[in-house]
């Protein structure tokens, strides 16, 4: 394929690149000529000369004068000198209230300010004696400026996600469908409502879709018996990304009768990407490719899964993420990766296709085709309270695609973590071989909570590929922290910086 020498780093990049891979300057044309038009008047050097001197002499008489001015103002004693006033050497001269008033500590106000679109908040640097946490007033912009994946959402209310450009910087991810139905037709959401399941936009309530001032839909809001649903889709940067390429989903719930309700909440999406229906998961915790239901409860759910459209390292093709826990995301209590269990699937559909351990299949039967299930807690919602829950959906990333490393890739969730946090790391080794090990290496701010530092590559059966993951803590803060992962006896090795944000200190209360 042609190439073209990128005009800030001179490295080669692919003809039909938008983005260079080695340092993501935007390859554009040039820009076009400026139209012509009149050029200014040339000033004279003999003009210029005057004027300088000129604004000197004014400098120069302004400051005489305000020097005579204080002088006539405020004599000063002569020693020696009959009838003079005497000089009083421990007087100190304290300006006039008029020139430097005192001002009295004035109470400062926060302005409010609108969430962020991404998955990481901004913080402020919070300084201490000894740590620095990373400022993120001014966060890097994206790398693409527009959103390079959409959502479409369907009469009845539910939501499917597909990319447009995808990751601007390469060419195999786009347009394709990161849900079954592009308008999202094959996933459903159920209310848990004081024991009854409905799902979320079903003829037994009153539904509305949701639009933008300029039309678009953006969502759905469905009333059952004065309980109000909403669901708000919005396209924010990706925690692992910086590209506009993740849907944020939240559901608002709220209780607007006069008694309490029972509510909870659970989602059913129809994973699928480009046309493969039976897409492996890579899970941190579960060694190796995910292809049998799994069923994690509380602790043991990971703050991210992954999905590869590939089993290559460097060519993997869309890679999608279900973030699950950080930022506002709200943790499910329970995760189900299962085979598909139908677009009308009941609250806890797992027996129905196989149980814990069944092939990813259709209506349990065997075969390549995949769903998640998150599902979040039922809780007692007084008269007049409301709850949100939130999670996202989007691409993810793998280390090897810009490093072009074929043996081994580094995946994290997020680019920035609270200190005290915890958080997945996982390597994932492609062609994997009995005699391998890969090793974590961590920089003091951080710490192994779960996983041996090395871990045997055994390779599963028939396995192109395989992981190993780590849960790590965030110990103090810093910017651009950097850690890795080791292949050996191959040697390589495949890294990734993290910023660790301060913790916020407490306020204190004030009358």
């Amino acid at each position: 394929m042609a190439s073209q020498l990128c005009p800030r780093c001179g490295q080669p990049v692919r003809a039909t690149a938008r983005y260079c891979p080695h340092c993501r300057f935007q390859i554009i044309t040039a820009p076009p000529p400026v139209a012509p038009g009149r050029t200014a008047p040339r000033v004279s050097p003999a003009i210029i000369f005057s004027a300088v001197v000129g604004m000197a002499a004014m400098c120069l008489c302004i400051s005489i004068a305000g020097v005579v001015y204080w002088q006539m103002n405020n004599p000063t004693a002569t020693p020696g000198i009959a009838g003079a006033t005497p000089m009083t050497p421990t007087t100190t001269r304290v300006p006039s209230a008029s020139i430097s008033p005192t001002l009295a500590p004035v109470a400062l106000v926060t302005p409010t300010i609108a969430p962020s679109a991404s998955i990481t908040p901004t913080r402020a640097a919070i300084a201490s004696p000894t740590v620095i946490a990373p400022t993120r007033q001014s966060p890097a912009p994206p790398l693409n400026p527009n959103p390079v994946i959409k959502f479409d959402v369907s009469p009845s209310g539910r939501f499917g996600v597909s990319t447009l450009l995808g990751d601007p910087r390469r060419n195999d991810d786009d347009h394709k469908l990161l849900t079954y139905n592009q308008s999202g037709e094959s996933s459903n959401t159920r209310i848990f409502l004081d024991g009854a399941t409905p799902i979320f936009g079903g003829n037994e309530g009153r539904l509305s879709l949701l639009t933008r001032a300029d039309g678009a839909l953006i969502g759905a809001r469905w009333e059952l018996n004065r309980i109000i649903i909403t669901q708000s889709l919005s396209i924010v940067p990706g925690a692992s990304t910086n590209l506009y390429d993740t849907v944020r989903v939240e559901y608002i719930l709220e209780n607007r009768d006069t008694r309490p309700h029972t509510l909870g909440l659970r989602m059913m999406i129809d994973t699928y990407i480009g046309a493969n229906d039976g897409v492996p998961f890579t899970v941190p915790g579960q060694p190796g490719i995910v292809t049998r239901a799994l069923d994690l409860r509380g602790k043991t759910i990971p703050d991210f899964i992954q999905v590869l459209e590939k089993p290559s390292l460097t060519d993997p093709g869309v890679l999608i993420n279900v973030t699950l826990a950080g930022a506002d995301t709200t943790p499910p209590e329970r995760l189900v990766i299962s085979g598909y269990p139908g677009a009308n699937a009941e609250w806890d559909y797992l027996a129905n296709v196989g149980g814990v351990g069944a092939l990813l299949g259709r209506d349990g039967k065997v075969g390549g085709d995949s769903a998640i299930g998150l599902f979040f807690p039922v809780e007692v919602l007084q008269p007049n309270a409301r709850r949100s829950i939130v999670t996202y959906y989007g691409l993810g990333a793998i280390s090897s695609v810009e490093t072009r490393n074929s043996k081994l890739g580094l995946s994290v969730s997020t680019k920035g973590v609270d200190e005290g946090s915890q958080f997945w790391v996982v390597a994932t080794i492609g062609n994997p071989r009995a005699d391998q090990r890969v090793t974590l290496i961590l920089p003091p701010q951080l710490e192994v909570v779960e996983g041996q530092i090395t871990q045997s590559v055994a390779p599963e059966a028939n396995a192109e590929f395989t992981t190993r993951s780590w849960l790590v803590r965030a110990k103090s803060s810093g910017s651009e922290i950097k850690f890795s992962v080791k292949l050996d006896p191959d040697n390589v090795l495949e890294e990734k910086t993290l910023d660790i944000f301060a913790h916020l200190p407490t306020p204190t209360p004030t009358r």
